[in-house]
């Protein structure tokens, strides 16, 4: 189960989907995690999502995916891995807190840019992490032999 979670193609196009997913995701996690780019690190994102109705836990988890998943896709570790648990978040982020509007610019934010982040994973997880990518340079198990019967 661990090698199928780094299984990969040496293909361009996931590639593409998970630099672009990692460059997208990741500021947001460094923003919740660490308060760059203008954020509130973490004390401040829990007590802002909290104050909006989001469980503590699933605070902490929103903040732990977006930061050590960006990471994860930006070096293409874990890819499979990754990009499910951020295809989640996004749908669950675009249900509880964005849902009244499609577009970004209108009351509330959208959820548009929420369904682009689902597609970018879904690539990712379905055909890996791509070229260039640790999973990509991992070896692949040896095949098993099966024993002879005597």
């Amino acid at each position: 189960m661990f090698r199928s979670l780094m299984r990969t193609t040496n293909d361009i196009v996931p590639f593409i989907a998970r630099i672009t997913l990692a460059l997208f995701i990741l500021p947001h996690g460094l923003q919740k995690s660490a308060g760059l780019f203008g954020g509130y690190a973490i004390a401040g994102t829990v007590g802002f999502m909290e104050s909006v109705g989001v469980p503590t836990a699933l605070a902490y988890v929103a903040i732990a995916v977006e930061s050590i998943g960006g990471i994860a896709l930006l070096f293409g570790v874990f890819g499979r891995l990754a990009a499910a648990a951020l295809g989640v978040q996004m749908i669950t982020a675009a249900l509880m807190m964005h849902r009244a509007s499609f577009f970004v610019g209108q009351q509330g934010g959208g959820f548009e840019l929420h369904l682009l982040a689902v597609g970018l994973a879904l690539i990712v997880l379905l055909k890996g992490s791509g070229r260039w990518s640790v999973d990509g340079a991992t070896p692949s198990p040896a095949p098993r032999s099966t024993p002879s019967p005597i």
